[in-house]
């Protein structure tokens, strides 16, 4: 039969769920379907059907990124996207990229996001690693803070209907200032906040925890309590699912509160920025477990705009060619002029500095990764002598990227 694509309508939505359990290998319960029918957008949804049979799934998330030098940029943020086993290699998944990513454009968002279920995939869709992350582990012994700024308030658990009231407000200060980061409606806040029990695990629900100061919460955490008690001795595991500070007073204070819990003996923390400062604040820091994970895969929709979205870290001119098969409206080559309080980019007709896929430029495109990096790894070439030294000098980042967002 002939594979068509479409999005789902809400009475689809369980088919839509077994499908894309099928693809990641898991049983849909009903309580998360029902929450999916109020947290996902419908007409963003991408779906593979073959006869009536529903095979493959997808959907984007209409985000606003963070860019070099504040701008909030809208994004589409690729999501749920899976195949059934009985379909793959059939190029269902390249026709549900380029729904997502024609619909991105027809929308006017320069930036489509992911983060992947295999880093082998997204590339061949232009696709790079934008940003990275660490997952830590450390014991409770071990989290004494040698270095911190003084405090200036206090931490105390709250409510969930308190943490719906003041919670947002220190996400949005905090990701005004960190490239990456994304803002969070309603509906994403919903998510984070519902206590799912297939989150949790073998874990206790969430806890609330506001950092305070001045009659203002200026941090937050969300922790989950494993209980463990072997041989009768108190062994719990604390994981952090989030924290989220808007000063550093706020950031330290929380760090405090979170590796010195009474009973817990190993403190676990994902998706931490790649320069968050607590490591320096560690008396030692070598009982801190760090482990590098890739995060953000960032795509380039519309380079021109994506280009023009963001400021640079010095003012200088590039002439690029961009190399991208798979959205057809990009101009080949690309004259950037850029300058600290933003950029013009136009198609040009001249000699390129620089060679590249659109890939290596989405990689690029937050600070994280130097293109000259690239060039060394052999996925940006040099056509004009010192372009990379100028390239590198545009695109720096004073800060390493974070986006704390699953989706």
């Amino acid at each position: 039969m002939t594979i068509s694509t479409r999005p789902i309508e809400a009475d689809e939505l369980p088919a839509f769920h077994r499908a894309m359990g099928a693809g990641f290998g898991y049983i849909p319960d009903a309580e998360t379907t029902t929450h999916w029918e109020v947290t996902i957008d419908f007409a963003r949804t991408l779906a593979a059907f073959d006869g009536d049979d529903l095979v493959a799934t997808s959907g984007a998330i209409a985000l606003e990124t963070t860019v070099p030098g504040g701008n909030a940029v809208p994004t589409a943020g690729v999501t749920m996207v899976a195949v059934s086993p009985s379909h793959r290699r059939r190029g269902i998944l390249t026709e549900l990229m380029r729904g997502l990513l024609t619909t991105a454009h027809e929308r006017a968002e320069p930036l489509a996001s992911l983060w992947a279920s295999e880093s082998l995939i997204y590339p061949r869709f232009g696709y790079g690693l934008a940003i990275e992350d660490d997952d830590w582990e450390i014991e409770r012994p071990f989290g004494r803070l040698a270095h911190a700024p003084a405090p200036q308030g206090a931490v105390r658990l709250v409510d969930e209907a308190y943490a719906r009231a003041h919670f947002p407000a220190v996400w949005e200060r905090a990701r005004a200032s960190h490239v990456g980061m994304t803002a969070r409606d309603e509906r994403l806040w919903n998510d984070r906040l519902r206590d799912l029990p297939h989150r949790r695990g073998d874990a206790s629900g969430l806890f609330f925890a506001s950092a305070e100061a001045g009659g203002r919460t200026e941090g937050y955490a969300l922790y989950r309590v494993k209980q463990r008690w072997p041989d009768g001795l108190p062994g719990n595991e604390i994981e952090v699912v989030e924290a989220i500070a808007a000063t550093d007073a706020a950031h330290a204070e929380l760090w405090r509160f979170l590796l010195d819990l009474d009973l817990s003996r190993t403190i676990t923390a994902a998706h931490r920025p790649l320069d968050d400062p607590l490591p320096l604040m560690l008396a030692d820091v070598r009982r801190l477990k760090r482990r590098r994970r890739d995060a953000i895969w960032l795509r380039l929709v519309d380079v021109v705009a994506a280009l023009e979205g963001r400021a640079y870290a010095a003012e200088g001119a590039l002439v690029m060619e961009v190399r991208d098969d798979f959205c057809p409206w990009n101009a080949p080559v690309i004259r950037l002029e850029a300058s600290t309080e933003g950029g013009r980019a136009r198609p040009a007709a001249t000699t390129p500095d620089l060679v590249l896929p659109a890939s290596s430029l989405a990689a690029a495109y937050f600070g994280g990764t130097r293109l000259s990096a690239l060039a060394r790894a052999g996925r940006v070439e040099e056509r004009a002598a010192g372009a990379l030294a100028r390239a590198d000098a545009l695109f720096a980042a004073d800060r390493a990227p974070w986006s704390p967002q699953f989706f």
